[in-house]
């Protein structure tokens, strides 16, 4: 365990050469929860369910440029990291390090990487006089290394946010540092000090995984951007996006720059945290990066179909919208020329009233950068600008669905408490992907509320409130197959 409490003399009130927020200067360049070029085998062997543990605190006392739940060109079987509050951090990873360059008996190598659940299975070899390091031939693909004896631990990567300032949060590594088995990243108001994160990323910065992507926002203020995958790498697993409250710029549920997905992209908005729910522009692909449900070529482009039927790899993205105060525009696909998406894109407009639907959102509203969202009146369902099936000058190749009103109920949140009774409620299983459903099953009639158990109850859908247009296609993007709308739920006998 690593807990850091302060990074200054702890007789002082507060950082004594405090630097203004944001001007890259620390008292500590980084924090790791493992080793430098020392793996991390704790009892257990292969099995171990250890992990590393890192802890900040200081909402006034703590300033750090990097925070790792993992090593230095190390391993770890799985890592936890937790902060309570901190002056800033500019980067936090839930892997490991593996940008610098290292000294091994004296000679500069390049980084092997910083596995979580895996050992080390990297090796250098010399080219045009210069040491490279690559993975080794029985570890080459994510198949062969999870059946390998590479495999240890859980290989899951926490990262747990309740206060102070982080810049940006990955769920992954660094540069190199694969993660094995989840990377799960919870937002959580409620540390010591004021919640202020700008970015956060399911996924690493530039560090491939193998990872299943999860972040899930319980109770924030918001954030500037969101991406369900990775900045500039690959995530081979499936990604999901939950924006249960707060208020956001933009979410994507693919990456930033660049980097492949190799797995389904799922975003659920269901407003039951702690604030209302306000995005500016709700994205089911990426900013700059692009997707396909056919996998990637050698050099990482999104396969397209061509006269070979194929068949797809992933199920398709969607967007599932279920209850909210204001959402700008909603699009299927990405944004940018380069986010082109290779699929068939689907967004479920199925809305009820929000859990704070007293919420007054004011004509000509913006998000905190200037993003523009609808209004929104006392007692009224969530409000929406403007839904395309398409992308925002980003291409999708492949069909465009969009389903607006076609359900019946929603299940929404009910807050009960412990000991009472929850007959007529439901529990709820699955992870909300095309994969794993989720799955609501009633409760027993003289079943009474358990602690840490979320229950649900049933609610009509009241359709959806869109103050623009809904267009099949994307905006200035090609949908380059069928654009289908479907508005409302036909009568028996139609």
């Amino acid at each position: 365990m690593v807990h850091v409490y302060a990074t200054q003399n702890k007789d002082k009130a507060d950082i004594s050469t405090k630097p203004e927020k944001g001007t890259k200067l620390f008292d500590v360049a980084a924090v790791y929860g493992g080793g430098n070029l020392a793996a991390y085998e704790p009892a257990g062997g292969a099995s171990t369910t250890n992990s590393t543990n890192v802890i900040i605190d200081g909402c006034d006392l703590t300033s750090i440029q990097q925070v790792y739940g993992g090593g230095n060109a190390a391993c770890t079987p799985a890592t936890n990291v937790t902060v309570n509050g901190t002056y800033e951090i500019d980067e936090l990873f839930g892997g490991g390090n593996g940008l610098d360059k290292i000294l091994i008996n004296g000679v500069e190598m390049p980084n092997p990487g910083a596995n979580v659940g895996y050992k080390n299975y990297s090796e250098y070899y010399k080219e045009d006089g210069q040491w490279k390091v690559r993975d080794k031939s029985d570890a080459d693909t994510k198949e062969k290394r999870t059946g390998s004896s590479y495999v240890y631990g859980t290989g899951k990567a926490a990262v747990n946010i309740y206060g102070g300032k982080v810049n940006h949060v990955f769920g992954g590594s660094n540069t190199k540092g694969n993660v094995r088995q989840t990377a799960v990243t919870l937002l959580d108001e409620g540390g010591a000090c004021e919640f202020c994160v700008d970015e956060a990323y399911g996924g690493g910065k530039s560090a491939e995984m193998d990872a299943e992507a999860k972040l899930l926002m319980a109770c924030i203020p918001g954030l500037q951007a969101v991406y369900g995958g990775a900045e500039a790498a690959d995530v081979r697993g499936n990604v999901t996006l939950n924006i249960t409250n707060g208020t956001f710029d933009r979410v994507f549920g693919g990456n930033n720059l660049s980097g492949t997905i190799s797995g389904s992209i799922t975003v659920n908005i269901e407003e039951i945290g702690c604030r209302p729910i306000k995005i500016g522009e709700l994205y089911g692909g990426g900013n700059q990066a692009g997707y396909s449900v056919y996998g990637y070529d050698s050099e990482g482009k999104p396969i397209e179909p061509g006269e070979t039927p194929l068949t797809p790899l992933y199920h398709d993205p969607q967007i599932n919208v279920m209850s909210f105060t204001s959402i700008g525009d909603i699009y299927g696909g990405g944004f940018g020329d380069g986010a082109t998406m290779v699929g068939n894109p689907t967004v479920n407009v199925n809305v009820t009233l929000g859990k704070y639907d007293d919420t007054i959102v004011g004509e000509n509203a913006k998000t905190p950068n200037g993003y523009p969202i609808p209004s929104h009146a006392k007692g009224k369902m969530g409000a929406i600008n403007n839904v395309f099936g398409g992308g925002n000058a980003a291409k999708v190749i492949g069909n465009a669905y969009i389903n607006i009103g076609t359900l019946e109920e929603v299940y929404v949140v009910k807050e009960v408490a412990v000991g009472t009774s929850v007959a007529g409620l439901y529990t709820r299983t699955g992870d909300g992907t095309a994969a794993s459903p989720f799955d609501y099953i009633e409760t027993e009639d003289d079943a009474t509320a358990q602690e840490n158990v979320t229950y649900y109850e049933k609610k009509d859908v009241l359709g959806a409130d869109i103050r623009g247009n809904i267009y099949g296609g994307g905006n200035n993007a090609d949908v380059t197959g069928d654009s289908k709308v479907k508005i409302g739920k036909k009568n028996e006998g139609e």
